[in-house]
């Protein structure tokens, strides 16, 4: 039987990853961009170029 895990540091220290997982091949992609921001997704960096709209109007250039 395995033991279960607590909300804690303590219990995850204890964890041992098993052996079959070690040779595994594992990826995870991410990509962080303009198409990336909540509530605009794929439209935002669209709308940076629009005259006009809220994203150009947050554009400074300093």
């Amino acid at each position: 039987m395995t033991k279960k895990f607590a909300a804690s540091f303590e219990s995850l220290y204890e964890y041992t990853c098993p052996q079959w997982f070690r040779n595994v091949k594992f990826g995870i992609w991410s990509h962080w961009g303009p198409q990336s921001v909540p509530m605009y997704g794929d439209w935002y960096a669209r709308n940076m170029y629009m005259e006009g709209s809220p994203q150009y109007n947050k554009i400074t250039l300093e």
